[in-house]
């Protein structure tokens, strides 16, 4: 294998004579075919002319496709799509180490929005290219991606071995793409919080069928961190301009969207029905979502 290594280069084209297949199995494999090439001694590798220099579109896998958590998710998907929102970079200790961890969303030319993951040198060259170019459309295409699943949520993140991405790459696919694109010139979005995984779970699974029902005297005697649902009635709210986050430290006044955040944690008395409360929810989300 060795002498082959001045030819074998990632993202060249080559010729292989006289090789053998066996099975391709595993996790994280870089496509769904089930067999794998291995070399002899006397395998011949040389470069091959006029290979198409680009990926063409009929790779790419498609973002429904993708979040129906039907494809094979041991394989390794190539997507195109452009950045619309990026949430905060934030710092993950994983296996000992920090690494730096960025949620970004994709849409497509349908305008179905997946949500993916990038790590390390990934997250920081996704978060600077993006503040460097934030007045123009930023057109992503990652080869190698991977696709994950956490509590029925769909996502794809880089593969640390394998994936590459290129950030408004001039071919010819890229300018296809962008030209399919809605037109409302959407630019990217930073926001200040994590990104959601809202396109893949509605608000009333959330509230009603994935966090867990919670008790306000189980909330004060929680010692864990996690995600619940409250059903309470608000007695009273305080409008005074003096009014503070009693949890916060820095005294950090509420807003009108923080309310309506804290409301969506903040939810019901535990002596109604199942029944009864799953209707005082509904009409909570309603008011929300209006």
């Amino acid at each position: 294998m060795k002498k082959h290594l001045t030819v074998l280069k990632e993202g060249e084209a080559v010729s292989v004579n006289t090789f053998q297949l066996k099975d391709y199995l595993g996790e994280f494999r870089t496509n769904p075919y089930p067999y794998k090439i291995t070399f002899f001694r006397t395998t011949k590798v040389k470069a091959a002319d006029d290979f198409l220099e680009y990926y063409p579109v009929k790779y790419f896998s498609n973002f429904e496709n993708i979040l129906s958590g039907k494809l094979d998710k041991n394989v390794l998907v190539d997507v195109i799509g452009q950045i619309v929102n990026i949430g905060q970079m934030e710092q993950i200790k994983t296996k000992g180490k920090d690494n730096s961890k960025l949620d970004i969303i994709l849409r497509d030319t349908m305008n179905v929005h997946l949500t993916c993951t990038f790590w390390s040198d990934f997250a920081k060259k996704v978060m600077d290219y993006t503040k460097e170019n934030n007045t123009t459309i930023v057109i992503c295409v990652i080869k190698f991606a991977c696709i994950k699943e956490y509590k029925g949520n769909i996502s794809i993140s880089n593969a640390f071995n394998s994936t590459q991405i290129f950030l408004n790459p001039e071919t010819a696919e890229v300018k296809t793409f962008t030209a399919m694109l809605s037109g409302d010139n959407q630019l990217v979005t930073h926001s200040d919080s994590k990104v959601s995984f809202g396109s893949a779970v509605s608000l009333h699974d959330e509230m009603l069928v994935i966090n867990p029902r919670k008790t306000i005297s189980g909330i004060l005697d929680s010692r864990s961190v996690g995600t619940c649902v409250v059903v309470a009635k608000i007695d009273y709210v305080d409008l005074s301009k003096k009014w503070y986050y009693v949890a916060c430290d820095a005294k950090r006044k509420f807003n009108h969207m923080e309310m309506i955040l804290m409301m969506r944690m903040i939810v019901f008395n535990t002596n109604l029905d199942t029944t009864a409360q799953n209707t005082m929810t509904s009409k909570m989300l309603s008011t929300i979502i209006s």
